[in-house]
C-alpha cells in the first residue's frame, strides 16, 4: 500500500479502495476493474528515422571524426585529447554533447568487484571539460594446460596502487527507449487499447459464471465455454491471479472480457476464427522486425560510409591504424614487438590490421609490464579456479577505444563499442610491396607439377563415382545438346531445371519438355533427374496460398524491402494450406509416372522457417506466418507467433518487451523453438503428402529411386537424399570458366580437386545459366 495511505474498511467502494492502492477504476457494465493507472507501451516505429537523435556511441564518433581538422586530428590521437574548447564549429559541439545522453556521464569503476559501489554521476559544466581521446587498449590472454594453442581472457588487469578506468555505463547500446527520434517504450496512462473485441457480436452479451474463476486463463475458458467460440490467452498472462470480489451473479462476457484487457493492459486480436488475449493488436515480435528495419535504415543514411570502411580524413591527412597511441594501455607493446607484427601483417597483406592486434608470444618476449600483468592474471586465474598457465605462449591484443578525460574523475573513462574503422590500415613500404607483388606473381603462375591439359580435366571427372550436371534447358533442342556435351565430358546424369512447379498442367509445355528429355536421356544413357519445385510456385498460386513472413511479406516483396532485388526468388506456397499438398502431390504423380526419369530434386523442400533443428537462428525472410499458420501455432502453444522473438538474432538496441510480456529471454526463447517445432512437423506433413503420390518405384527398398534436396555442408553446394539430410552424397561444384581465359582448364582441375581433396565420391558440376561454356568446354575436350 502507498506511504501515507489510510488501508480500506468494511463498506468502502472500489474507488475507495483503488484510490488507498493508488489504482484507478474503470466500469464496465456492471464490473468494476482495478488497475494499474499507467501502462508501458511499444510502439511501431516511424518509416524515416533522425540519425542525429540517439544515435550510438561508434557512428556518432565516425560522424564526429568526419569533421575533424588535421590539428584536432592530432589531439584525438595524443595522450592529453581533444577538448570540448577546441571544436570549432557548432555541430561538433553538439555531437560531443550527443555522447552523454541527457547531459550526463555515468560511471562505474572497471576493476571494482563490489556490486555495492554506486556509479558517479558527472554533468553540467564538467562534461564541457572533458576531453576525448583514441587509444589501444591491451589484453593479455594465457594458454590453458594440456592445449597450448587455446587462450584464456579473464578479467581486465589493473596495476596494484593505480586508480582504476572507468566504464561509462548510460551509453545507447541496447535496450534503448528512444531511437533516432521514435519513441520505442514509452509509460501512458492506461486505457482500454484498439482491439477486434466486436461489441455488436451478440456472443458477447453471453452471461458467464464468475464463482470459480481464479486466473485470466479460467476467465478465457468459462468464456469459450458459455459462447462456444474459439478463445485463447498467451500463456504470459494466462496464469496471472484474478481477484474477483462483490456478489458472484454472473456478467456479460463483453464486460468480463474488458475488465481482463484494461487489467493486463492488453488487447483483444482476431487470428483466423479464434480471439486472443494479447499485448496489442500489433504483434511484439512483428514490432520488434519493425525496429530492425528501422535501425537498418538509420545506418544506411549515414553519411559516414559503411562502419568497416575507414572515413575521409582532411585534405593532406594520412593518419592510419599505426598512429593510434597507447596512451590507456596498461601494458603497451614494445617498439620489437611493434615491428615484428607489422611484419606479419604486411606478409598477411594488411587483411587483419584494422580493429585488433594479435601478437602470441613467449613469456620471456614480454616486457616487464606485460609480464607483471601475466603473474597478475595467473594468480587471478588461480583463486578463480580458471585454468590456465604462464608455460605457454602468451596472447596480447590491442583493440582502439575511444576515452573521456575529465578533471572530475582520478582515471580516463571507456565508452563501449566506441570504435568502428575511423582509420585505414598503413600503406606497405619498398620491400612489402615488393613481397606481396612477387607472392601475387607465384599464385598467379600455374603450378607446373598439376596436369591442366583437356584429357587431365577429363581422366579427373571419370574418378568421380557419380558424375552429374545441374544444367537449365527451354528448348528440346538445348536439351539434345546438353546430353551431347555430357557424353563428351564422361558425365552420366543430367539434373535438368525446367520451371516445373505444383501448379504445372499435366499436358503443359513444362512436361512436354520433361518428357523430351527423358527420352533423349534414355536413348543416350544418361540418367535424368528433374529439378522440380515443391513449394517455390507462388507466382501461380492464389494470393491466399502464398506464403508470408512476420510482417506479412511474401519472399518476393522481402527481397524488395531488403534491397536485394538482383535475386532469383520465387514466391513459396504455404505448407499449411491443404491445397498447396494437393496440387504439389498431383505435380509429383506426373513427373514420377513419365518413363526414363531415375529420381527427383526437390529444391525448396524447407522454405525458410522450417527447418528442423533447435539451433537454428531463423532470418528476417522467415515464412509461416499466413493466417493459417499462425491459428495452427495458436491452436498447439495457445501464442500468436507475431508475438514470438528471436531473441538471439539479430540484435537490436531498441528495447522491445513490456514489463511480464517479452522480457523473458529464456521463455520466449522457449516458445519460440515451439513455433519452430510447429513449423518443421507441418512441413513434414506436407513432403508426406506430396511423397505418397508418387509412383511405387520411389517407395523404401534396395533399388528405390532417389529424392535429392539442397544439404548443410561444410564446403560449397551439397545435396543429399530427402530421408536423410545430413548425410551429404553429392558435393556442387562451378568450374565453368571460359576455355579462352588464362589457366581456364587449370582452374577447373584445381575446383575438381579440391573436392576430389574432401573425398567426395560424388560431383555435381553447376552449369545454370552456362550452357554456351558448358559447350565451350566440352568442344575443347573434343577437339583435344
Amino acid at each position: 500500500m502507498p506511504k501515507d495511505t489510510s488501508p480500506p474498511v468494511p463498506g468502502d467502494t472500489a474507488a475507495q479502495v483503488a484510490a488507498a492502492f493508488g489504482r484507478l477504476v474503470s466500469g464496465f457494465g456492471n464490473v468494476d476493474a482495478i488497475a494499474a493507472p499507467t501502462i508501458v507501451v511499444v510502439n511501431a516505429p516511424p518509416e524515416k528515422p533522425n540519425i542525429y537523435d540517439g544515435m550510438a556511441p561508434g557512428p556518432l564518433i565516425r560522424l564526429l571524426a568526419s569533421t575533424f581538422s588535421e590539428d584536432q586530428w592530432k589531439a584525438f590521437l595524443s595522450a592529453k585529447g581533444l577538448a570540448y574548447s577546441e571544436l570549432a564549429r557548432e555541430d561538433q559541439k553538439a555531437m560531443f554533447e550527443a555522447l552523454f545522453p541527457g547531459g550526463k556521464m555515468v560511471v562505474l569503476p572497471i576493476a571494482s568487484v563490489d556490486p555495492s559501489v554506486p556509479p558517479t554521476e558527472v554533468g553540467g559544466d564538467q562534461l564541457r571539460l572533458a576531453k576525448i581521446r583514441l587509444t589501444d587498449k591491451t589484453e593479455i590472454g594465457l594458454s590453458t594446460p594440456n592445449q597450448p594453442e587455446a587462450h584464456v581472457f579473464s578479467a581486465p588487469y589493473q596495476p596494484p596502487d593505480t586508480p582504476s578506468d572507468y566504464a561509462m555505463v548510460n551509453t545507447t547500446t541496447k535496450d534503448v527507449d528512444r531511437e533516432f527520434g521514435a519513441v520505442v517504450r514509452e509509460t501512458v496512462p492506461n486505457t482500454l487499447k484498439a482491439s477486434d473485441l466486436d461489441s455488436g457480436d451478440p456472443s458477447w452479451k453471453t452471461r458467464i459464471p464468475i464463482s470459480t474463476i481464479s486466473t485470466v486463463d479460467d476467465a478465457a475458458r468459462a468464456i469459450a465455454t458459455a459462447t462456444q467460440r474459439e478463445i485463447y490467452v498467451d500463456p504470459r498472462y494466462a496464469a496471472m491471479t484474478v481477484t474477483m470480489r462483490g456478489p458472484g451473479t454472473p456478467v456479460r462476457a463483453y464486460d468480463l472480457m474488458r475488465t481482463l484487457a484494461i487489467c493486463l493492459g492488453a488487447a483483444w486480436r482476431q487470428v483466423g476464427s479464434a480471439l486472443l488475449l494479447t499485448n496489442d493488436k500489433v504483434g511484439l515480435g512483428a514490432k520488434r522486425e519493425m525496429w530492425g528495419e528501422f535501425e537498418a535504415r538509420a545506418a544506411a543514411l549515414l553519411p559516414t560510409g559503411k562502419s568497416d570502411t575507414p572515413i575521409a580524413q582532411p585534405e593532406g591527412s594520412a593518419f592510419t591504424v599505426k598512429d593510434i597511441p597507447f596512451s590507456g594501455a596498461n601494458f603497451p607493446f614494445s617498439a620489437k614487438q611493434l615491428e615484428k607484427y607489422w611484419k606479419q601483417e604486411a606478409e598477411a597483406e594488411m587483411q587483419n590490421s584494422l580493429d585488433e592486434m594479435r601478437l602470441t608470444l613467449p613469456f620471456a618476449q614480454l616486457t616487464p609490464e606485460q609480464q607483471d600483468a601475466a603473474r597478475h592474471t595467473q594468480e587471478a586465474n588461480t583463486r578463480s579456479h580458471v585454468p590456465s598457465t604462464l608455460t605457454g605462449d602468451v596472447w596480447l591484443t590491442a583493440r582502439p577505444r575511444v576515452q573521456v578525460l575529465i578533471p572530475a574523475l582520478p582515471a580516463p573513462v571507456d565508452i563501449d563499442d566506441s570504435y568502428q574503422r575511423l582509420l585505414p590500415a598503413p600503406p606497405m613500404n619498398a620491400a612489402e610491396q615488393a613481397a606481396s607483388d612477387h607472392r601475387a606473381e607465384e599464385a598467379r603462375r600455374p603450378d607446373q607439377n598439376t596436369p591442366h591439359t583437356p584429357a587431365d580435366l577429363l581422366a579427373l571427372i571419370r574418378s568421380f563415382d557419380r558424375r552429374a550436371v545441374l544444367a537449365d534447358a527451354h528448348t528440346p533442342e538445348e536439351i539434345d545438346r546438353v546430353i551431347a556435351d555430357m557424353k563428351t565430358l564422361a558425365l552420366t546424369e543430367l539434373w535438368l531445371r525446367i520451371p516445373l512447379s505444383g501448379g504445372a498442367q499435366s499436358d503443359g509445355a513444362e512436361v512436354a519438355l520433361l518428357r523430351h528429355a527423358a527420352k533423349s536421356a534414355q536413348a543416350a544413357g544418361v540418367s535424368l533427374i528433374p529439378e522440380v519445385r515443391v513449394l517455390a510456385w507462388g507466382d501461380q498460386s492464389a494470393e491466399k496460398q502464398i506464403d508470408r513472413t512476420i510482417l506479412g511479406r511474401t519472399p518476393r516483396q522481402q527481397i524488395d524491402a531488403s534491397g536485394k532485388r538482383d535475386q532469383d526468388v520465387h514466391d513459396t506456397v504455404s505448407p499449411f494450406d491443404p491445397e498447396s499438398a494437393r496440387c504439389a502431390a498431383a505435380l509429383m504423380a506426373t513427373v514420377g509416372s513419365i518413363p526414363g526419369i531415375t529420381g527427383m530434386l526437390w529444391a525448396d523442400a524447407t522454405p525458410p522457417g522450417y527447418e528442423a533443428g533447435h539451433g537454428d537462428q531463423d532470418s528476417p525472410a522467415a515464412l509461416g506466418y499466413t493466417m493459417e499458420g499462425r491459428l495452427a501455432c495458436l491452436r498447439q502453444t495457445h501464442a500468436d507467433p507475431i508475438d514470438l522473438d528471436r531473441t538471439q538474432y539479430p540484435a537490436i538496441r531498441a528495447h522491445v518487451g513490456v514489463p511480464g510480456f517479452g522480457d523473458d529471454d529464456g521463455g520466449d526463447a522457449a516458445r519460440y523453438d515451439s513455433w519452430r517445432a510447429v513449423r518443421a512437423d507441418v512441413e513434414r506433413k506436407f513432403l508426406a503428402v506430396v511423397t505418397s503420390a508418387l509412383p511405387v518405384s520411389y517407395s523404401a527398398g534396395h533399388k528405390r529411386l532417389p529424392i535429392l534436396i539442397r544439404a548443410d555442408g561444410d564446403f560449397g553446394e551439397q545435396y543429399a537424399l530427402l530421408d536423410a539430410p545430413d548425410k551429404p552424397i553429392y558435393a556442387g561444384v562451378s568450374i565453368f570458366v571460359r576455355p579462352d581465359a588464362p589457366d581456364a582448364l587449370q582452374n577447373a582441375f584445381g575446383a575438381l580437386t579440391m573436392f576430389q581433396g574432401l573425398k567426395a565420391h560424388s560431383v555435381v558440376l553447376n552449369g545454370l545459366g552456362e550452357a554456351d561454356t558448358f559447350h565451350a568446354i566440352a568442344s575443347a575436350i573434343a577437339a583435344r
